[in-house]
């Protein structure tokens, strides 16, 4: 097996190029430099589940003393600041609150679920007082619609002559019958048609809804030199377009599955990748599997272990006895559960801003808004010790030293064996780490600004491939 490198993602602009579908009949994939971005409209769904977001500024001198018990989040018409009239109202607590003492900074935020459907319309996001006093200014406006509402993570094409795209969702509406369909650049002509529809289940518990689709025509697949391209989407009652006119025209939607942005004809865009040549253009450490195929995967090889280690100054305490500890690069698994995991921790150091999500799964008590550095590394621990029963162990690299200080809040998860990732609850030292183990394997480290502290948590599973691509390019 080849070796994975998470840090190819990447992307180059691309080069599109005609290719023939159909007598006299011209379609082609497209480059993202096509994409006319004022075309398409974001939408919030008005069904029950949905997730909303509310965000609102404190003032950092004033936000410690601030009592914001009974205040509430609201979705209210536009025109109608008011409590009497908002469409649904969320509780808010001194938990929502958070404030950063290192950028002066204070926020109230809360991310809460629709509890039934509301009506569809456009709705402002807005804040009230205990006493039902608008705070926090205007707010933003969003069109809400009667749609659940979909976004398709990534799609892929195989060698195995199908496309495959997927999408995260819990909302039983989503089933074969509301499959997606890919267009070229015409918006017109369908260049995928359905083949087979199945579910899995994330690393995070979340259904996964994951389409098969005939690729009608290889050729018209225009791909850059990143053997990647962009097309057009229709999801829905199979190749019908999304109604989003409701509010102006008076037109009823119909409840099924749409697009959480999209232009007036009910299309939105998306990227497609020729998953197995930008494996081997990279040598990455990949068999390429979809969720419909059977069999195990096959594990990757472990390379030779030569690279150079070092012992750390502070020995590791295991019961009464103290034991050297050895840090040393991360290299090959022996397993491809493991080497799925150690992808996603790297993914995370190398990608800050993506990494806060992670985060907040695996140490929800952390509360973690931000992440500021990290780096990982692998631990060893003198030969024929046993520390099932946990062992002390203060780490450190160059990376810690220059970045890590007494006081900062560190969030550290390690790869066991079988893949699973597991939260370490840790404190950080002047230039260096401190945590218990009761095994050891590669382990990331991560700087992080949170409001929480720390506290144990279940281990999560292993991330499968297809969670590993989520992570990978989004």
């Amino acid at each position: 097996m080849k070796k994975i490198s998470a840090f190819l993602a990447s992307l180059l602009l691309f080069t599109a190029i005609a290719m023939s579908f159909g007598p006299a009949k011209t379609v082609q994939a497209f480059p993202s430099s096509e994409i006319d971005y004022s075309e398409y409209d974001w939408y919030e769904s008005a069904k029950a589940g949905t997730q909303i977001y509310f965000r609102m500024s404190l003032d950092y001198d004033l936000a410690s003393t601030v009592d914001v018990t009974g205040w509430k989040a609201a979705l209210c018409p536009p025109n109608s600041v008011s409590l009497a009239d908002a469409a649904v109202t969320f509780d808010i607590s001194n938990d929502d609150k958070y404030i950063n003492d290192e950028y002066k900074f204070a926020r109230v935020s809360l991310s809460p679920t629709l509890p039934t459907d509301i009506k569809e319309g456009n709705y402002t996001q807005l804040f009230f007082d205990a006493a039902g006093n608008p705070v926090g200014g205007s707010g933003t406006t969003s069109t809400y619609i009667n749609k659940t509402l979909l976004y398709f993570d990534c799609a892929l094409m195989n060698d195995d002559g199908y496309a495959y795209a997927y999408v995260y969702s819990e909302n039983p509406a989503i089933n074969a019958s509301t499959y997606p369909t890919f267009y070229g650049a015409d918006k017109k002509t369908p260049i995928t048609s359905f083949d087979d529809y199945t579910t899995t289940v994330s690393e995070f518990g979340k259904t996964v809804h994951h389409y098969r689709l005939n690729i009608l025509d290889k050729s018209q697949f225009a791909m850059s030199e990143e053997y990647l391209t962009y097309l057009y989407v229709k999801a829905g009652t199979p190749n019908v377009a999304i109604s989003v006119s409701g509010n102006d025209a008076g037109a009823v939607n119909d409840g099924g599955i749409g697009l959480n942005t999209s232009d007036a004809e009910g299309f939105s865009y998306i990227y497609v990748r020729d998953l197995n040549a930008y494996v081997e253009k990279y040598d990455l450490d990949w068999e390429v599997k979809s969720p419909f195929d059977d069999g195990d995967p096959v594990e990757a090889e472990p390379e030779e272990d030569d690279e150079e280690q070092y012992k750390i100054d502070t020995p590791a305490v295991v019961g009464d006895k103290e034991v050297s500890v050895y840090v040393k690069e991360i290299k090959g698994a022996n397993s491809s559960e493991e080497q799925h995991a150690i992808n996603n921790l790297v993914y995370w150091v190398e990608h800050l801003s993506d990494a806060v999500g992670a985060m907040n799964q695996y140490a929800p008590s952390m509360k973690v808004s931000k992440v500021l550095a990290a780096g990982s590394l692998d631990l060893a621990i003198e030969g024929g010790v046993d520390i099932s029963k946990g062992a002390k162990i203060t780490f450190t690299d160059a990376n810690i030293a220059a970045q890590v200080k007494a006081g900062d809040k560190v969030v550290v998860l390690h790869v066991k064996h079988d893949g699973t990732i597991e939260y370490v609850p840790a404190v950080a030292g002047d230039g260096n780490i401190t945590a218990t183990f009761t095994s050891l394997s590669p382990i990331a480290w991560y700087k992080v600004e949170a409001n929480g502290s720390s506290g144990a948590v279940s281990p999560k599973t292993g991330v499968s491939f297809w969670d590993y691509l989520k992570e990978l390019f989004f």
